[in-house]
């Protein structure tokens, strides 16, 4: 049986987390752990972890450097033979753990894509090249919409702490152009992706570190930093507001 753990890093998450703690209450499929990580909320993100999870919850509560020296502190507690990142402000759909249970046996993929809700529309997985959309031409999101073979960290190790908001990206360029196997599920929509996270508030950032990983993983180094300049001067109004 192919196992799951859902994880969730935390910080002063209370007006997010009971939500996703309903999603996660009402799976069709109640086989998978929940590791929460929190960074030391001082509002009411613990305690709305509910009772009806208590026997499948691993908390580990301890201040971090971010949001992917959580995830790492998770995967090192993981012991799941796949896992899914999902933040306290996402949703999912009730079928989702059943879903890419079935889909990661069906297929054996190391990665498997989904795709979600992202506002009015739905990202689909799988669409596009590499070398103009980094790892989005594989996934909706991470979050949400990707499950992971927890095995690929001993090959390309964990999130890089070099990367506060695209270490995700990173680690899956890195990985399936390292020879993971990747399944891509457009037809299936897990959740709903929220744009209330970094890499969606803090756009310059996020831009310029997109730009540093696509020039780690794709040979036209010039190619990347003109379409750098050219996403810089499309959207001149986010940079400087």
């Amino acid at each position: 049986m192919t196992t799951i753990s859902v994880i969730t890093a935390t910080l002063n998450a209370g007006k997010f987390i009971g939500h996703l703690a309903a999603d996660l209450l009402a799976q069709t499929d109640t086989d998978f752990q929940w590791i929460v990580v929190d960074g030391g909320s001082n509002d009411d993100t613990l305690t709305q972890l509910p009772e009806g999870l208590k026997d499948r919850i691993t908390l580990i509560q301890e201040r971090d450097f971010g949001i992917y020296d959580a995830l790492n502190k998770g995967l090192r507690r993981c012991q799941s033979e796949y896992y899914l990142v999902i933040g306290a402000d996402d949703r999912l759909r009730p079928d989702a753990i059943a879903g890419y249970r079935r889909l990661a046996q069906g297929s054996a993929a190391d990665i498997v894509a989904a795709s979600v809700k992202d506002g009015d529309v739905i990202a689909l997985s799988g669409r596009g090249k590499p070398w103009l959309r980094g790892h989005s031409a594989y996934l909706s999101h991470h979050s949400a919409g990707t499950l992971i073979r927890r095995s690929l960290h001993e090959r390309f190790g964990f999130y890089s702490h070099s990367f506060p908001i695209a270490a995700d990206q990173l680690f899956v360029k890195r990985s399936v152009l390292g020879g993971a196997k990747l399944h891509c599920a457009p037809e299936f929509v897990a959740g709903e992706f929220s744009r209330t996270g970094v890499s969606s508030v803090q756009f310059t950032a996020t831009l310029f570190e997109f730009t540093l990983v696509q020039i780690r993983t794709e040979r036209n180094r010039t190619l990347q930093l003109l379409i750098f300049i050219g996403r810089l001067l499309r959207h001149w109004k986010k940079v400087v507001r």
